[in-house]
């Protein structure tokens, strides 16, 4: 037996800053080697082996290589000339959510841009949306690295829930949470597509913890359950004080996968030691109500009133499927003020719910008043002020 290490080979130097992707190593006969990640090496006879890797947007590397007894081994993993990004500034992005990259305006709106830029802003959301407690302002110094269509915006945590909001003509206005508490930072990418128009997307500071999302987000069973195994989902959840937000990932991963058994009571302290972080109580919540511990997991989800809105859209989906049963069985509150508390949480949170999109990995929902959500499109942004202009950015 002898060890196999990989290296990918990108057109961009900066298409993935993470290399624990999951990879498939086969026979020529395309019977299954081995699996593992390309941040690893496998252990394997000698002999000839193809190599694949399926990347989060959907692209796939290939590499074929001949294994020696003794010798340094490693196969050399590349896309297909066409999968690679056709911009080196898109190229983080074009390899993590692709579909982005070819969103098109609604029949009629592309002649009418004519491919310039439209009078997009963008403001930060602050606090609890969900207790109508929140400021919304221009961003403060969230832009470090930008070209012609792209701007990425590293937001430093505070101590509070931050929203980013995104404003255009004719499009409603769109709110994502941002991954970023004190001390840790998320990216907020911003996107000018062909058409004019801009779409944004935010990663994790943690960036394997972000490749399992993305995963996890375009469907990917086999992928997901590779990453989560490979990088170990538990493990994310027990370095819980080291990162909370990745911690957060590798709970959701581990319930995503049923695996409940590996949670232990990691996420009544992921609950217990973060109380600004929303996540921990739909998580909890969650884990109870899969234990079967119903009553147990009531107090959990209600505390998302004081806390606001879960991050992650998983959390938002679990709370509301849990309250809505909840609600509708007869006897199970403690008492009148507990089931006024839930109903109230409950039509708060569906109203958000009816306008998310849960495709997304962190709770991306419509409204130009947060706390009133709705599909109204926008008219005019030039005359809001408290937002930077992203003709400023984009220049």
């Amino acid at each position: 037996m002898t060890r196999l290490s990989f290296e990918i080979k990108f057109k961009s130097p900066n298409a993935l800053t993470h290399g624990s992707i999951p990879v498939e190593v086969r026979r020529p006969n395309l019977t299954l080697a081995a699996t593992g990640l390309t941040s690893e090496t496998i252990e394997l006879e000698p002999g000839s082996y193809y190599v694949t890797a399926r990347l989060p947007a959907g692209q796939e590397l290939y590499g074929q290589v001949e294994v020696q007894e003794g010798l340094p081994n490693k196969a050399l993993l590349r896309p297909d000339i066409e999968d690679e990004s056709p911009h080196e500034w898109q190229a983080s992005q074009h390899y993590l959510v692709a579909q982005q990259m070819n969103v098109r305006a609604p029949k009629g709106m592309l002649e009418a841009l004519g491919g310039e830029p439209v009078e997009a802003k963008l403001r930060c959301i602050e606090g609890n949306i969900l207790k109508e407690d929140y400021l919304i302002s221009e961003p403060e110094n969230w832009y470090s690295n930008y070209g012609d269509n792209l701007a990425d915006f590293a937001i430093s945590g505070k101590d509070k829930i931050q929203f980013a909001q995104l404003l255009q003509p004719n499009w409603p206005a769109l709110n994502m949470a941002l991954p970023a508490f004190s001390p840790f930072r998320c990216r907020l990418v911003v996107i000018r597509q062909p058409d004019g128009r801009f779409t944004f997307d935010a990663h994790l500071e943690n960036s394997a913890a972000d490749m399992l999302l993305r995963y996890s987000q375009k469907g990917f069973q086999e992928q997901s359950a590779l990453t989560a195994k490979a990088l170990d989902a538990e493990r994310l959840l027990v370095d819980k004080a080291k990162d909370p937000i990745a911690a957060s990932v590798g709970a959701y991963s581990l319930l995503r996968f049923g695996m409940v058994e590996y949670m232990h009571d990691w996420t009544e302290n992921l609950r217990n030691w973060f109380e600004w972080l929303p996540d921990g109580s739909a998580i909890r919540g969650e884990h109870y109500a899969r234990l079967g511990q119903h009553r147990e997991a009531l107090p959990a989800f209600l505390e998302l009133t004081e806390r606001g809105l879960p991050l992650f859209s998983d959390g938002l989906s679990y709370a509301v499927d849990r309250l809505r049963v909840y609600s509708g069985l007869k006897d199970f509150f403690s008492d009148s003020n507990q089931q006024e508390q839930a109903q109230s949480l409950l039509e708060t949170l569906q109203a958000t719910a009816a306008c998310t999109d849960f495709r997304e990995p962190f709770t991306t929902f419509t409204g130009l008043v947060p706390h009133r959500p709705d599909n109204e499109l926008i008219e005019e942004v030039v005359t809001v002020d408290d937002a930077l202009d992203l003709a400023q950015v984009f220049i």
